[in-house]
């Protein structure tokens, strides 16, 4: 199907996205006026299509997400995946044990002129062991208070899409390079003046240190680790020793990832919050004038 068919465009009112390894007990889970998570029934139209790709996997499927749209939305409606993008982002920000699955879509027609249908496919078998994204009761009224903060994210956001980016690249060298250009576009952008590294340790282990369990010592020790090995993937060369210390060893390379990974998640969170994820011109005057002015006085708040 065309999605730019004009009857699409204008008859289409709900696209449902299905959400693996997501494990909830509610049935029906509102977000908003337009979104609700759901169980998925046995009469979903894509239940064939998911039957093939689970034999044999390891994942599972429960729920689905629905998106109701409006008609000023449908005028100007080109593809429908940002809203299934938007959904899966706030979904990664709000819990670092996210849904580690890929899934594109492609439409192939729809159904009585209400459904947009499209078709789920998986291009690599994600790496490591699968961590259900189990959301339990006492979360939910938590992750509805998130998503109200969080529903007019953009999802082309440019370090948000090296987070979504990252999450889904099957290699950790891939994972770690997405991560790095993610962490150096928020916390770097006054980048052809000064010392990169420099600044994306020290600025990035002063801001993480907001988030109570993440210790600023740990995030400075990993960002300057994380920048030698990005000048290692970007340049070559032989390994110093921190480098392979990390990159030879699986386990450890691992949970560096997953450290990385909760790096990025929680300064897409602070930037989103002051205001400033898609001002570059903001977070540089933010950086130099406040977090360098107290790193330079450290009596000084950061507000």
């Amino acid at each position: 199907m065309n999605y730019n068919d004009q009857r699409f465009r204008h008859k289409a009112r709900r696209i449902a996205f299905p959400l693996y390894n997501f494990d909830c007990k509610l049935e029906k889970l509102r977000l908003d006026e337009n979104t609700v998570i759901q169980e998925l029934g046995e009469d979903s139209w894509y239940k064939p299509y998911l039957d093939k790709i689970e034999a044999g996997s390891k994942f599972y499927l429960t729920h689905e997400m629905e998106v109701l749209l409006d008609d000023p939305i449908l005028e100007k409606l080109d593809d429908a995946r940002p809203y299934f993008e938007r959904g899966q982002s706030i979904l990664r920000l709000f819990k670092p044990d996210l849904v580690y699955s890929s899934i594109y879509f492609v439409y192939l027609g729809y159904d009585d002129m209400k459904y947009a249908k499209s078709r789920v496919f998986h291009h690599y078998i994600p790496w490591g062991q699968w961590r259900p994204y189990v959301l339990q009761d006492k979360q939910i009224d938590r992750l509805k208070t998130f998503w109200h903060k969080y529903r007019n994210i953009d999802p082309d956001d440019f370090a948000l899409k090296r987070f979504w980016h990252g999450d889904i690249m099957p290699y950790d060298l891939d994972k770690l390079v997405d991560y790095t250009i993610a962490l150096e576009h928020l916390f770097v952008p006054d980048g052809k003046v000064g010392e990169v590294g420099y600044k994306l340790k020290v600025r990035g282990a002063y801001m993480l240190a907001q988030i109570p369990y993440l210790q600023a010592y740990q995030a400075y020790e990993d960002l300057s680790t994380l920048y030698k090995i990005r000048n290692y993937m970007v340049h070559g060369g032989r390994k110093k020793k921190e480098v392979a210390k990390i990159l030879d060893d699986p386990g450890q390379c691992k949970e560096f990832i997953y450290r990385t990974r909760e790096y990025v998640m929680y300064a897409i969170r602070i930037f989103y919050e002051l205001g400033l994820l898609k001002n570059r011109e903001g977070r540089k005057k933010y950086l130099q004038g406040k977090v360098d002015r107290c790193l330079c006085h450290p009596q000084e708040d950061l507000v």
